[in-house]
């Protein structure tokens, strides 16, 4: 009712302004509001409408000032235009940021074909000059045989043409000679034909025509498009080695990482023959993998050769055993020197212990020497008949046994050696059998009873055999693992498969045993089974020819009753190294050389 009667109000009476009295327009009629007229609205209602509109059509809104509400809706409006004026220069940024993105990609992609051109350009080159080497040295063996065929071309058609013309010559002569002067004109036609024999040169040519072939030789090399290096010292490198059947035919294998992506494999093969090498780098095989070896007999190769006589440091008073270490460092016994000498692979003296006596620590007249698997050093003495052990630094550890004919005694015992359990392993000369010992020296067992050796010398393990050289027998002698005899061989001689004094041995990690004779001055190779394969003979020929003259000359001065002055004796082998021997006042000893293997060459140790 209320609502009815301000509406009515409103369309009749006038609306008083500034003390005036006007008609104030309907806010539905008019286009436009006064600003100044006060007016409400609802919060919620986007429309605005006068105070009259407010109480007839919005009755129970809450109202709002025009003019507050004006200012809220500019500064939302403001804030809105702001955002999207930000949002519009981000945009913007954006597209500049992939235009800058296209222009650097096409600016790579321009420089990576430079690049891959110029290293096409360098590959070309480098190919096209290794083309041009092969080319020129085709060319060259080429002409070298071409050479030898025309040379030989030449000289058969002159020995054509001189036997066409003796032959001409005989036929004139059988034509032309009567039955009489055909029996008497025979010795003239061997002549001719003798002539013309002796015109022919000998057949000094190439027997068939030589193959000219061509075969790449590919190598693993990682490089990067700069043509640098690439390594990870993380790779995985393996290395395989079969033979013909696909059984594991080498020994020994190392692989060492040089570092830069290059690798060193050395390794020893078991068979002569063919060989397949495969090489993997991480599980993948390399390029070019399988290669195929070529594995020849075993050949004696000097290596390394040092010391003099004297007592002062690095040299030598009749040197005794040699053993090697893990890092291929030679201990050498210096039998009258009494002590023991480390020399590194290169043959420099590192240091020495040991000095002439009886005490712990004290060495008289030692012999064989041997690494123990945990690096102590092992040291069977002559004199005081007893093994000693030190460290590696030549610090005393311990010793066992003394002078006697009990299991766990010695007497004048000569070579040592362990085997794979650590076991040391004596020739016990004077006592005759070989005795094994534990680690910490108690008597575990011998090999060989009455009569079974006459001067055992040394003895090594191989595998599932013990190998002696018995010395005053003149013979190698095998036993297996629980010292049964299985066969020997070998005589007094001084040719292939004899022996005169064989003393130390050593099987090779090519599975070869090599026998040191001290009256034959030489070292012999032989496979497990004794079958001779070679020796080093020749090249022990003139030292033994120069010691023999020297011995000669020896007993002459003996005979004259005068005394030789001189306590060394100088030689040298073929290739020019020089090596030492002493002589004793009177009489010539029998000479027991040391050798230079290469160190890996080492299976066990010697004594």
């Amino acid at each position: 009712f209320l609502s009815a009667i301000l509406k009515k109000l409103a369309q009749n009476k006038p609306w008083r302004r500034n003390n005036q009295m006007s008609e104030m327009p309907s806010c539905k009629q008019s286009a436009k509001l006064d600003v100044e007229t006060v007016t409400r609205k609802a919060p919620n209602c986007e429309t605005a409408a006068c105070q009259s509109c407010v109480f007839i059509d919005r009755a129970g809104h809450a109202m709002a000032h025009l003019e507050e509400e004006a200012e809220k809706q500019k500064l939302e409006m403001k804030s809105l235009i702001e955002t999207h004026r930000l949002d519009l220069q981000a945009k913007i940024n954006t597209m500049n940021r992939l235009n800058e993105d296209c222009a650097k990609l096409i600016q790579q992609s321009e420089y990576i074909k430079r690049e891959v051109q110029t290293f096409v350009d360098n590959l070309t080159a480098t190919i096209e000059a290794k083309k041009q080497n092969i080319f020129t040295a085709v060319d060259e063996e080429t002409k070298r045989f071409l050479e030898a065929l025309t040379t030989q071309k030449t000289e058969t058609e002159s020995e054509i043409k001189i036997i066409e013309e003796s032959l001409e010559k005989a036929e004139t002569i059988l034509r032309r000679s009567t039955n009489v002067d055909v029996l008497q004109g025979k010795k003239s036609l061997e002549k001719i034909f003798q002539g013309a024999d002796e015109s022919q040169s000998k057949d000094c040519y190439l027997e068939k025509l030589p193959t000219l072939t061509f075969a790449d030789n590919p190598k693993l090399r990682n490089t990067d498009a700069k043509g640098r290096r690439c390594y990870n010292e993380h790779d995985h490198v393996t290395v395989g080695i079969m033979d013909e059947q696909g059984r594991d035919c080498a020994t020994d294998l190392r692989i060492i990482d040089n570092k830069g992506g290059r690798y060193q494999v050395s390794y020893s093969p078991r068979n002569i023959g063919r060989c397949k090498l495969t090489t993997k780098v991480n599980g993948e095989h390399v390029r070019g993998s399988q290669f195929f070896v070529l594995v020849k007999p075993f050949q004696f190769r000097p290596v390394l050769s040092f010391g003099e006589e004297g007592s002062s440091l690095g040299k030598f008073k009749k040197p005794w055993g040699v053993a090697v270490n893990a890092r291929d460092e030679f201990a050498v016994t210096d039998y009258e020197n009494y002590r023991v000498q480390i020399f590194s692979s290169e043959g420099k003296f590192l240091r020495s212990f040991g000095k002439k006596g009886h005490k712990a620590g004290e060495l008289d007249h030692p012999r064989g020497i041997a690494f123990h698997n945990n690096s102590n050093i092992c040291v069977v003495e002559g004199s005081n008949h007893r093994i000693q052990i030190f460290s590696e630094e030549g610090d005393y550890v311990g010793s066992f046994d003394g002078k006697g004919n009990l299991d766990s005694q010695l007497n004048n015992s000569c070579g040592l050696s362990v085997d794979s359990d650590g076991n040391i392993i004596v020739a016990d000369a004077y006592n005759k059998p070989i005795k094994i010992f534990a680690p910490d020296g108690k008597f575990q067992r011998k090999i060989g009873g009455q009569g079974t050796f006459t001067f055992p010398f040394n003895c090594i393990q191989c595998d599932k055999s013990f190998i002696v050289s018995n010395s005053n027998e003149y013979c190698i002698k095998d036993f297996d693992r629980n010292g049964n005899f299985q066969y020997k061989f070998g005589k007094r001689g001084a040719g292939d498969r004899e022996f005169e004094s064989p003393r130390c041995l050593l099987v090779n990690n090519s599975g070869q045993l090599l026998v040191c004779e001290s009256l034959n001055h030489r070292i012999q190779v032989f496979e497990l089974n004794g079958k001779f394969v070679e020796t080093n003979a020749t090249s022990f020929k003139k030292a033994s020819d120069e010691l023999e003259e020297i011995k000669n000359k020896i007993e002459e001065i003996y005979n004259t009753r005068e005394k030789p002055r001189a306590k060394r004796l100088m030689r040298t082998d073929e290739e020019n190294n020089v090596g030492e021997q002493e002589l004793f006042d009177r009489t010539v000893n029998s000479i027991t050389p040391i050798l230079g293997f290469h160190p890996r060459d080492q299976y066990l140790s010697n004594g």
